[in-house]
């Protein structure tokens, strides 16, 4: 599966939504390293920070997707973002 077309600023988020299926998840963990992008990246982070600070799963998986559908990654990875729970 191609998951990154190309290499960009913005893989580093890509890869924490990957690492969700490699590790043992941790949504605190989870959002303090999205956070992280926060200062570099805030119009990527900002909707998936809003969505887990307030929001319920089913925005977290929205916000997840739709910052993959805008970066145009592999859409499959979507379907892996809605079998998981991110809260």
């Amino acid at each position: 599966m191609k998951i990154l077309k190309t290499l960009t600023p913005y893989n580093m988020i890509v890869d924490l939504i990957l690492d969700r299926k490699a590790i043992k998840y941790s949504p605190k963990k989870f959002y303090n390293d999205l956070m992280g992008y926060y200062n570099a990246f805030p119009e990527l982070v900002a909707p998936i920070a809003d969505a887990l600070d307030g929001g319920t799963e089913e925005q977290v998986k929205q916000a997840l997707c739709n910052y993959i559908t805008r970066q145009d990654y592999n859409p499959e990875i979507c379907e892996d973002i809605q079998k998981l729970n991110w809260l």
